[in-house]
Protein backbone atom coordinates (compact mmCIF):
# COMPACT_ATOMS: atom_id res chain seq x y z
CA UNK A 1 0.00 0.00 0.00
CA UNK A 2 3.09 2.30 0.66
CA UNK A 3 4.32 1.61 -2.48
CA UNK A 4 0.85 2.31 -4.18
CA UNK A 5 0.87 5.85 -2.73
CA UNK A 6 4.20 6.39 -3.78
CA UNK A 7 3.24 5.78 -7.42
CA UNK A 8 1.69 9.50 -6.99
CA UNK A 9 4.89 10.99 -6.88
CA UNK A 10 7.12 10.04 -10.07
CA UNK A 11 3.99 12.47 -11.76
CA UNK A 12 4.66 15.24 -9.31
CA UNK A 13 8.33 15.42 -10.09
CA UNK A 14 7.16 15.69 -13.98
CA UNK A 15 5.29 18.57 -12.91
CA UNK A 16 7.83 20.25 -10.97
CA UNK A 17 10.69 19.54 -14.51
CA UNK A 18 8.07 20.61 -16.78
CA UNK A 19 6.97 23.61 -14.61
CA UNK A 20 10.16 24.62 -13.34
CA UNK A 21 13.28 23.35 -15.08
CA UNK A 22 11.62 23.36 -18.61
CA UNK A 23 10.26 26.97 -18.22
CA UNK A 24 12.71 28.93 -16.14
CA UNK A 25 15.89 26.68 -17.22
CA UNK A 26 16.56 26.33 -13.68
CA UNK A 27 20.01 24.34 -12.88
CA UNK A 28 19.56 24.36 -9.16
CA UNK A 29 16.05 22.70 -9.16
CA UNK A 30 17.47 20.27 -11.55
CA UNK A 31 19.87 19.10 -9.21
CA UNK A 32 17.31 19.17 -6.42
CA UNK A 33 14.97 17.23 -8.51
CA UNK A 34 17.62 14.64 -9.06
CA UNK A 35 18.24 14.37 -5.81
CA UNK A 36 15.33 13.21 -4.63
CA UNK A 37 14.58 11.17 -7.35
CA UNK A 38 17.53 9.13 -6.06
CA UNK A 39 15.92 9.13 -2.31
CA UNK A 40 12.69 7.51 -3.58
CA UNK A 41 14.06 5.38 -6.20
CA UNK A 42 16.27 3.69 -3.46
CA UNK A 43 13.13 3.43 -0.88
CA UNK A 44 11.22 2.35 -3.87
CA UNK A 45 13.46 -0.40 -4.20
CA UNK A 46 13.25 -1.47 -0.34
CA UNK A 47 9.52 -1.07 -0.28
CA UNK A 48 9.20 -3.76 -3.37
CA UNK A 49 11.91 -6.12 -1.66
CA UNK A 50 9.54 -6.37 1.09
CA UNK A 51 6.81 -6.98 -0.73
CA UNK A 52 8.25 -9.63 -2.39
CA UNK A 53 9.26 -10.99 0.80
CA UNK A 54 5.53 -11.04 2.20
CA UNK A 55 4.20 -12.41 -0.65
CA UNK A 56 6.80 -15.42 -0.76
CA UNK A 57 5.58 -15.67 3.37
CA UNK A 58 2.22 -15.57 2.98
CA UNK A 59 2.26 -18.38 -0.05
CA UNK A 60 4.50 -20.81 1.80
CA UNK A 61 1.77 -20.15 4.51
CA UNK A 62 -1.52 -20.51 2.40
CA UNK A 63 0.12 -23.50 0.55
CA UNK A 64 0.84 -25.13 4.02
CA UNK A 65 -2.74 -24.59 5.39
CA UNK A 66 -4.28 -25.91 2.27
CA UNK A 67 -2.26 -29.01 1.93
CA UNK A 68 -2.98 -30.17 5.25
CA UNK A 69 -6.83 -29.32 5.20
CA UNK A 70 -6.95 -31.13 1.62
CA UNK A 71 -5.35 -34.02 3.02
CA UNK A 72 -7.17 -34.47 6.11
CA UNK A 73 -10.34 -33.63 4.60
CA UNK A 74 -9.43 -36.53 1.79
CA UNK A 75 -8.88 -38.98 4.78
CA UNK A 76 -12.16 -38.25 5.90
CA UNK A 77 -14.14 -39.06 3.40
CA UNK A 78 -16.17 -42.33 3.68
CA UNK A 79 -15.06 -45.53 1.48
CA UNK A 80 -18.22 -45.31 -0.54
CA UNK A 81 -16.97 -42.14 -1.43
CA UNK A 82 -13.63 -43.76 -2.82
CA UNK A 83 -15.68 -47.04 -4.85
CA UNK A 84 -18.00 -44.30 -6.45
CA UNK A 85 -15.59 -42.22 -8.14
CA UNK A 86 -12.21 -43.17 -9.93
CA UNK A 87 -9.46 -42.43 -8.66
CA UNK A 88 -7.75 -40.60 -11.31
CA UNK A 89 -10.89 -37.96 -10.65
CA UNK A 90 -9.87 -37.79 -7.22
CA UNK A 91 -6.79 -36.70 -8.08
CA UNK A 92 -7.49 -34.15 -10.72
CA UNK A 93 -10.01 -32.57 -7.71
CA UNK A 94 -7.07 -32.10 -5.37
CA UNK A 95 -5.08 -30.84 -8.34
CA UNK A 96 -7.37 -27.99 -8.88
CA UNK A 97 -7.33 -26.90 -5.77
CA UNK A 98 -3.93 -25.94 -5.82
CA UNK A 99 -4.74 -23.70 -9.06
CA UNK A 100 -7.11 -22.03 -6.81
CA UNK A 101 -4.49 -21.43 -4.58
CA UNK A 102 -2.02 -20.00 -6.78
CA UNK A 103 -4.80 -17.65 -7.80
CA UNK A 104 -5.35 -16.99 -4.19
CA UNK A 105 -1.76 -16.14 -3.63
CA UNK A 106 -0.98 -14.61 -7.37
CA UNK A 107 -3.35 -12.74 -10.00
CA UNK A 108 -5.86 -11.97 -7.07
CA UNK A 109 -3.76 -10.10 -4.92
CA UNK A 110 -1.54 -8.20 -7.35
CA UNK A 111 -5.48 -6.96 -8.51
CA UNK A 112 -6.12 -5.99 -5.71
CA UNK A 113 -3.14 -4.13 -4.73
CA UNK A 114 -3.30 -2.16 -8.65
CA UNK A 115 -7.28 -1.33 -7.17
CA UNK A 116 -6.02 -0.20 -4.29
CA UNK A 117 -2.97 2.29 -6.04
CA UNK A 118 -6.40 3.05 -8.56
CA UNK A 119 -8.20 3.95 -5.89
CA UNK A 120 -5.24 5.96 -4.01
CA UNK A 121 -4.58 8.42 -7.03
CA UNK A 122 -7.84 9.27 -7.49
CA UNK A 123 -8.38 12.50 -6.00
CA UNK A 124 -5.01 12.95 -7.32
CA UNK A 125 -6.54 12.69 -11.22
CA UNK A 126 -9.60 14.76 -9.78
CA UNK A 127 -7.55 17.40 -8.60
CA UNK A 128 -5.48 17.45 -11.94
CA UNK A 129 -8.74 17.60 -14.17
CA UNK A 130 -12.18 16.52 -13.06
CA UNK A 131 -13.10 16.36 -16.51
CA UNK A 132 -10.32 14.12 -17.67
CA UNK A 133 -11.11 12.03 -14.31
CA UNK A 134 -14.59 11.45 -15.22
CA UNK A 135 -14.08 10.29 -18.46
CA UNK A 136 -11.57 7.88 -17.43
CA UNK A 137 -13.34 6.46 -14.61
CA UNK A 138 -16.41 5.78 -16.60
CA UNK A 139 -14.62 4.20 -19.20
CA UNK A 140 -13.01 2.15 -16.87
CA UNK A 141 -16.75 1.35 -15.19
CA UNK A 142 -17.64 0.30 -18.95
CA UNK A 143 -14.95 -2.22 -18.71
CA UNK A 144 -15.30 -3.24 -15.84
CA UNK A 145 -18.70 -3.90 -16.50
CA UNK A 146 -18.35 -5.76 -19.70
CA UNK A 147 -15.38 -8.51 -17.70
CA UNK A 148 -18.10 -9.01 -15.42
CA UNK A 149 -21.12 -9.46 -17.90
CA UNK A 150 -18.89 -12.43 -19.80
CA UNK A 151 -17.33 -13.99 -16.52
CA UNK A 152 -20.59 -15.76 -15.61
CA UNK A 153 -20.52 -17.76 -18.92
CA UNK A 154 -16.74 -17.90 -18.68
CA UNK A 155 -16.58 -19.77 -15.44
CA UNK A 156 -19.03 -21.84 -16.72
CA UNK A 157 -17.12 -22.94 -19.41
CA UNK A 158 -13.91 -23.44 -17.48
CA UNK A 159 -16.32 -25.76 -14.76
CA UNK A 160 -16.85 -27.87 -18.31
CA UNK A 161 -13.57 -27.96 -19.17
CA UNK A 162 -11.87 -28.73 -15.68
CA UNK A 163 -14.16 -31.33 -15.08
CA UNK A 164 -13.39 -33.06 -18.77
CA UNK A 165 -9.61 -32.56 -18.15
CA UNK A 166 -10.43 -34.46 -14.95
CA UNK A 167 -11.66 -37.66 -16.85
CA UNK A 168 -9.23 -37.19 -19.50
CA UNK A 169 -6.63 -37.72 -16.19
CA UNK A 170 -8.77 -40.25 -14.98
CA UNK A 171 -8.32 -42.36 -18.22
CA UNK A 172 -4.85 -41.75 -17.98
CA UNK A 173 -3.93 -43.05 -14.61
CA UNK A 174 -6.65 -45.88 -15.35
CA UNK A 175 -4.53 -47.34 -18.49
CA UNK A 176 -1.30 -46.91 -16.39
CA UNK A 177 -2.45 -48.76 -13.18
CA UNK A 178 -4.48 -51.32 -15.50
CA UNK A 179 -1.60 -51.80 -17.98
CA UNK A 180 -1.27 -55.75 -17.61
CA UNK A 181 -5.08 -56.25 -17.72
CA UNK A 182 -5.08 -54.05 -21.08
CA UNK A 183 -2.16 -55.77 -23.06
CA UNK A 184 -3.39 -59.26 -21.56
CA UNK A 185 -6.80 -58.85 -23.18
CA UNK A 186 -5.10 -56.32 -25.93
CA UNK A 187 -7.26 -52.90 -25.46
CA UNK A 188 -5.14 -50.84 -26.33
CA UNK A 189 -6.89 -49.33 -29.50
CA UNK A 190 -10.30 -49.03 -27.68
CA UNK A 191 -8.63 -47.53 -24.98
CA UNK A 192 -7.07 -44.90 -27.71
CA UNK A 193 -10.06 -44.50 -28.77
CA UNK A 194 -11.77 -43.12 -25.55
CA UNK A 195 -8.85 -41.51 -24.94
CA UNK A 196 -8.74 -39.19 -28.06
CA UNK A 197 -12.92 -38.34 -27.59
CA UNK A 198 -11.91 -37.18 -23.76
CA UNK A 199 -9.22 -34.86 -25.62
CA UNK A 200 -11.69 -34.08 -27.85
CA UNK A 201 -13.89 -32.77 -25.16
CA UNK A 202 -11.45 -31.06 -23.17
CA UNK A 203 -10.09 -29.28 -26.57
CA UNK A 204 -13.49 -28.03 -27.59
CA UNK A 205 -14.50 -26.47 -24.50
CA UNK A 206 -11.49 -24.70 -24.59
CA UNK A 207 -12.19 -23.28 -27.74
CA UNK A 208 -14.94 -22.28 -26.15
CA UNK A 209 -13.57 -20.22 -23.37
CA UNK A 210 -11.24 -18.85 -25.37
CA UNK A 211 -13.52 -17.45 -27.91
CA UNK A 212 -15.84 -16.13 -25.20
CA UNK A 213 -12.77 -14.13 -23.65
CA UNK A 214 -11.90 -13.01 -27.21
CA UNK A 215 -15.23 -11.90 -27.70
CA UNK A 216 -15.09 -9.62 -24.53
CA UNK A 217 -11.56 -8.13 -25.26
CA UNK A 218 -13.19 -7.13 -29.02
CA UNK A 219 -15.84 -5.28 -27.34
CA UNK A 220 -13.80 -3.57 -24.75
CA UNK A 221 -11.15 -2.33 -27.07
CA UNK A 222 -12.77 0.78 -28.51
CA UNK A 223 -13.27 2.04 -24.58
CA UNK A 224 -9.41 0.63 -24.25
CA UNK A 225 -8.22 3.02 -27.04
CA UNK A 226 -10.43 5.62 -25.83
CA UNK A 227 -7.97 6.08 -22.63
CA UNK A 228 -4.85 5.36 -23.90
CA UNK A 229 -5.90 7.86 -27.10
CA UNK A 230 -9.02 9.85 -26.96
CA UNK A 231 -8.13 11.12 -23.27
CA UNK A 232 -4.58 12.91 -25.21
CA UNK A 233 -6.29 14.92 -27.79
CA UNK A 234 -9.23 15.43 -24.94
CA UNK A 235 -6.69 16.79 -22.90
CA UNK A 236 -4.73 18.69 -25.41
CA UNK A 237 -8.10 20.05 -25.95
CA UNK A 238 -8.70 21.54 -22.67
CA UNK A 239 -5.04 22.66 -22.83
CA UNK A 240 -5.73 25.35 -25.38
CA UNK A 241 -9.35 26.40 -24.04
CA UNK A 242 -9.02 26.02 -20.08
CA UNK A 243 -6.64 26.73 -17.38
CA UNK A 244 -5.50 22.57 -17.76
CA UNK A 245 -1.30 23.11 -17.95
CA UNK A 246 1.00 20.51 -19.60
CA UNK A 247 2.43 19.53 -16.97
CA UNK A 248 -1.10 18.49 -15.52
CA UNK A 249 -1.84 16.71 -18.58
CA UNK A 250 1.34 14.85 -18.32
CA UNK A 251 1.11 13.82 -14.77
CA UNK A 252 -2.43 12.88 -15.48
CA UNK A 253 -1.34 10.55 -18.57
CA UNK A 254 1.18 8.86 -16.26
CA UNK A 255 -0.74 7.94 -13.63
CA UNK A 256 -4.47 7.07 -15.15
CA UNK A 257 -3.51 5.20 -18.29
CA UNK A 258 -0.81 3.24 -16.44
CA UNK A 259 -2.65 2.21 -13.80
CA UNK A 260 -6.05 1.53 -16.18
CA UNK A 261 -3.97 -0.47 -18.72
CA UNK A 262 -2.14 -2.87 -14.97
CA UNK A 263 -6.02 -3.24 -13.85
CA UNK A 264 -7.10 -4.38 -16.83
CA UNK A 265 -4.40 -6.63 -17.59
CA UNK A 266 -5.35 -8.63 -14.26
CA UNK A 267 -8.40 -8.12 -14.97
CA UNK A 268 -8.23 -10.35 -18.21
CA UNK A 269 -5.64 -12.70 -15.95
CA UNK A 270 -8.57 -13.38 -13.31
CA UNK A 271 -11.20 -13.70 -16.39
CA UNK A 272 -9.09 -16.83 -17.96
CA UNK A 273 -8.03 -18.26 -14.78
Amino acid sequence: MTLSILQIFPSLIVMQVIDRVVSYKSMSTLISISGIIVVFSVYEALLSYARRELSMVLTTRVDSRISLHVFSRLVSLPLEYFERQQAGNILGRVMAIYKVRDFLTGKLMSTFLDLFTLVAILPFLFYLSSTLAWMTVAAAGCIGLTVMIFMGPVAHGMGVQMQAERERGAILYETVAGIRTLKTLALENMRKQVRGEATALVIRWKLVVRRMSNWSQTLVMPLDLFINGGIILIGAYLVLVSPLAVDGLVAFMMLGVQRHRLVLQSFWTILMK
